[in-house]
Parts: structure tokens; C-alpha cells; sequence
């Protein structure tokens, strides 16, 4: 027997499927949506995607080196690339341009635990609503 304590966010926008999922885990995109964020001496600061704009669905940005996708539905993906978000993500995930926040640009971090069962679950601790 085993026991384990798990923090779950609640996502209540329109998750992406597991086809388009996967179409932005090979452009390179990590799904950070609920992820808990520190700032530079560690103290929490924000939840990622707690105060989306209703203009930031349907969106991207940009800064410091590092890209934001934030799907129709609200799931924000974050990637660093080198040459930009490519045609077919912006096609398929951006129909609103650009302007979107972009989280974890100016030194703040996520726990690498977190992150790192982001990359091989996309959908780990977060129960959809």
C-alpha cells in the first residue's frame, strides 16, 4: 500500500483533443496550464492561466526568448524556439493574432517535478470541468 498527497487545478475551459496535443508537444510546446509559479525568492505568485483574458483566447505571444500559445479553450502552451511559432500552429491555435501573456519570461520558475510530468502527460494534475 502506498499513499500520496496530489494538488489538482480545475480546468473549466474547452480542453484541446489528444490529436491536437500532440500537435503541439512536436512543435516543441509544453502544456503549463495550472502550474504554480514562483518569483525570484521563491514565494508563490501566480497559478498559470488564472486570469486569462478573454482576448488572449485564440492567441500567442512572445517574450524574453520564450513563446505562449493560448488556445481557444484557454490551455496555455509554452515553448522557447528558434525561428518562432510556426504556420500551422498559428493556423490551428492562433486565430486571434497575437498579444497573449506570457508566463515564465522574466525569471519566474515552475517546479521541475511539475514540468517535467507536463512533458511526458500533458494533462497531469489538472481535473477538467
Amino acid at each position: 500500500m502506498s499513499v500520496s498527497t496530489e494538488q489538482f487545478t480545475i480546468f473549466q475551459g474547452t480542453p484541446t483533443t489528444q490529436e491536437q496535443r500532440e500537435t503541439l508537444r512536436h512543435a516543441g510546446f509544453v502544456h503549463v496550464t495550472g502550474l504554480q509559479v514562483y518569483g525570484h525568492k521563491g514565494s508563490p505568485e501566480y497559478v498559470i492561466g488564472e486570469k486569462v483574458r478573454q482576448n488572449e483566447l485564440g492567441s500567442s505571444g512572445y517574450n524574453n526568448g520564450k513563446f505562449v500559445v493560448v488556445t481557444v479553450g484557454g490551455e496555455i502552451w509554452l515553448a522557447v524556439l528558434r525561428e518562432g511559432i510556426p504556420e500551422h500552429i498559428r493556423r490551428e491555435f492562433c486565430p486571434n493574432g497575437s498579444g497573449a501573456f506570457v508566463p515564465l519570461s522574466n525569471g519566474e520558475e515552475v517546479s521541475q517535478k511539475c514540468l517535467f510530468e507536463r512533458f511526458a502527460d500533458p494533462s497531469t494534475g489538472l481535473l477538467v470541468k
